[in-house]
């Protein structure tokens, strides 16, 4: 009997140490992390996912975003700095807005201005509490 229990303990622990390393091999990635360059695959920049957008224009601004993060990722790695890469930056950021501009209906972009407004408005009580 104890020889029986002593292999049924063993196949147990080899059992529980296979499915272990199973585990950690999945989860290399770090809990809620996702793998490089996916960041924007399947979710939309903050804001838009409130304009009620058809599946062909999520899938439109979602590759809008990931194309403006890969030139964003391209300005930080050749190392502009200073004014110059400020002005960069908000060159990509524009040619987003308009790529934006031409993907949403004409009430969508009205709401979206109504957001920015918001958005402006508490930035500016944020600085007043500075």
């Amino acid at each position: 009997m104890g020889r029986k229990a002593f292999i049924v303990m063993l196949v147990l622990a080899l059992i529980m140490g296979l499915s272990l390393a199973v585990m950690a091999q999945e989860g290399k990635k770090g809990k809620g992390e996702k793998p490089k360059g996916e960041k924007a695959q399947g979710h939309l920049p903050p804001g838009l996912d409130e304009l009620g957008l058809t599946d062909e224009q999520k899938a439109k601004v979602q590759q809008a975003a990931a194309d403006m993060q890969a030139k964003m990722k391209a300005l930080k790695e050749s190392g502009a700095a200073g004014d110059d890469a400020k002005k960069k930056q908000m060159e990509v950021r524009k040619a987003f807005d308009d790529q934006l501009n031409t993907i949403l209906t004409d009430e969508q972009k009205k709401k979206r201005a109504e957001q920015m407004k918001a958005k402006k408005a508490g930035g500016e009580k944020k600085e007043e509490k500075k």
